[in-house]
């Protein structure tokens, strides 16, 4: 397993199981992710080595958290947390006196004082958007993330466009993360000098905009909306209101082929972890490998099975392209209209 799937597993378990925990300050969603990464890291028998306040470059602060492979930073990652201002404790007495008394009363039954919040600072944080930017240009960075994980929905109602380079997740109960990531393979390549093209270059632009569902960069611009509509194999067509149809649909189309049935499912996000912990893209069951049941479950019409819809962009694509090769079809034969 690469150190950057390391990382996005233990995000995406952080996800899973965030109502579990009770965090109060940034160091804690650090110490939290360090604690599973070196789970992970033991239980595999994988070689790497996870760090907290690392330094990476010369006369900079140290990165909050870091993967190392050998000698090199396989992962670096900056975090920043804001808590909810309307999270409660778990004991509430009924408050009594005066106004004064009572509003205070209830800011100590809420287990965090709104009087020390907004915790984070957008400068601070667009600090971190930089540094990662400074990381992706140091060649012994592999891969960089900064993440705000903003609890009550702060700063994502007061920056409601996530800057360049950076996308809101919503990570369900009201908590949104805001993830920036570089890796050596986002900058873009060079022309071919040679001045052709292969012939599947030539076909891909006779198809106008659509392009293969392998193909498509989640990661420009134009895509904070989903694609218009999927093209399969057969030529049939789906179209695509958002990332969560993108998924249904191709599990909807794999379905109708008889492709995708109940003998090969569930399907996992990530097989190679135990089955205990396991994420389901699709399963007949609405419950996932760790017991959660799924956040949004979707049923596939005329079947038992079940998908779990709550995704971002990334994992839209990512889970239609493992769903799609778990079946037996060749992504790239699925294409997406721009």
């Amino acid at each position: 397993m690469d150190a950057a799937t390391l990382f996005e597993n233990t995000m995406d378990w952080l996800r899973d199981s965030y109502g579990e925990h009770r965090f109060f300050l940034e160091r804690d969603i650090v110490w939290t992710a360090q604690l599973r990464l070196l789970q992970e890291v033991e239980q595999a028998n994988l070689s790497y080595q996870v760090f907290n306040d690392y330094k990476i470059q010369k006369g900079a602060p140290g990165a909050d958290l870091v993967i190392l492979d050998g000698d090199s930073v396989a992962v670096a990652a900056e975090f920043k947390y804001e808590p909810s201002p309307k999270r409660k404790a778990a004991v509430q007495p009924k408050p009594t006196g005066s106004p004064v008394t009572r509003r205070r009363a209830q800011q100590r039954v809420q287990d965090i004082l709104t009087t020390k919040l907004p915790l984070a600072n957008w400068r601070e944080i667009e600090k971190d958007f930089e540094k990662v930017r400074g990381y992706f240009y140091d060649d012994s960075v592999t891969a960089s993330y900064a993440i705000l994980i903003d609890e009550g929905a702060h700063w994502r109602c007061r920056h409601p466009n996530a800057p360049e380079g950076s996308e809101w997740r919503d990570w369900g109960n009201g908590v949104w993360a805001l993830w920036t990531e570089r890796r050596g393979g986002d900058s873009p390549r060079e022309p071919d000098e040679s001045g052709t093209r292969s012939e599947e270059s030539h076909q891909i632009e006779a198809q106008g905009d659509w392009v293969p569902l392998s193909q498509l960069n989640v990661d420009l611009p134009q895509y904070p909306r989903s694609p218009a509509r999927l093209r399969f194999p057969d030529n049939h067509e789906h179209p695509v209101k958002s990332w969560k149809d993108l998924l249904f649909g191709t599990a909807c189309w794999l379905a109708s082929v008889g492709s995708l049935t109940e003998r090969n499912a569930p399907v996992a996000a990530a097989p190679h972890q135990p089955p205990a912990r396991q994420r389901y893209i699709v399963s007949a069951d609405r419950v996932h490998g760790s017991g959660k049941p799924f956040a949004e479950p979707f049923e596939i019409p005329g079947t038992p099975l079940i998908v779990e819809t709550m995704v971002d962009k990334r994992y839209a694509k990512a889970h239609s392209i493992k769903l799609l090769e778990r079946c037996g079809v060749d992504p790239n034969a699925v294409l997406v209209l721009r």
